[in-house]
This record gives structure tokens, C-alpha cells and sequence, in this order.
């Protein structure tokens, strides 16, 4: 069929236009399918820990242990002494303080576990007699 060379033009163009909106449409959906890995990368990186911490200016968590769903105990290196801090949704509580630090690299050095259950125990040189108070309010 014979068209004007002006109707031609006009239908090619048209093809061209949805070509381009398909293509363009196909450039977005890629577009947004790569911004959302890039979230789900970093949501995973930081939900894992794999991010440096660059701001620690001195402070080292050496151990972690977790007591509930949102309260743990953390030794925790400041300035070479080893502190015990209790750590819930609400705050952080200082729990002891090590003179010397606790080394964890040591064959006889007791586990975490250990230092945690000789703290919790009752220290009956300073209690009066007869008093059954307890250092921890965890027991």
C-alpha cells in the first residue's frame, strides 16, 4: 500500500515512541531492582556487624553475652581497664570495674562465664551476719 511519504513518518514515529517508553520503562524497573540490593546489602551488613567501626577512640568490646531479648552484659576495654556493664533498652549500667585487665588468652584464666558467676556470688566479708542481701539484683 502506497502512504504519503508525511503518513510514513508518522507511523514510524509512533513505533519508535513505544519502543523508547518500553526501554525507558525497562531502564527504571532495573534502576530500582539495584538501589533495593543496595539496601538489603547494607541493612545485612549492618544487622551482621561487617561495618568498621572507625569511632571507637580507644574503646574495645572484647565479649558480649546476652541475658534476654534486649539485655545484655558487655566487658568492655576503655583505656586498658576492663569494665562489666549492663546494657538494656533503657540504659547502661557500669557493673564492675577490673583493676587489672582480664586476660582472655590465657589457658588458666577462668571463661566469661566464670568471672561472671564468681561476681554474682554473695560477698560475705563486707555484709553484716546474718544479712542475706546479694551484690545482684539478677539472682
Amino acid at each position: 500500500m502506497m502512504l504519503p511519504p508525511l503518513a510514513q513518518a508518522s507511523e514510524a514515529s509512533s513505533v519508535s515512541g513505544a519502543g523508547v517508553g518500553s526501554s525507558m520503562l525497562q531502564m527504571i524497573a532495573g534502576l530500582m531492582v539495584v538501589i533495593a540490593l543496595i539496601l538489603l546489602l547494607a541493612w545485612t551488613a549492618k544487622r551482621l556487624r561487617l561495618t568498621p567501626n572507625a569511632n571507637t577512640h580507644g574503646m574495645k568490646v572484647i565479649m558480649t553475652h546476652a541475658l534476654g531479648q534486649r539485655e545484655r552484659l558487655m566487658l568492655v576495654d576503655i583505656g586498658g581497664k576492663h569494665l562489666l556493664l549492663g546494657v538494656t533498652s533503657h540504659q547502661i549500667s557500669c557493673l564492675h570495674v577490673f583493676d587489672e585487665p582480664v586476660d582472655m588468652t590465657r589457658p588458666d584464666n577462668p571463661g566469661f562465664k566464670q568471672i561472671l558467676k564468681h561476681w554474682r556470688q554473695p560477698d560475705t566479708t563486707s555484709t553484716p551476719q546474718g544479712s542475706t542481701e546479694s551484690r545482684s539484683s539478677l539472682d
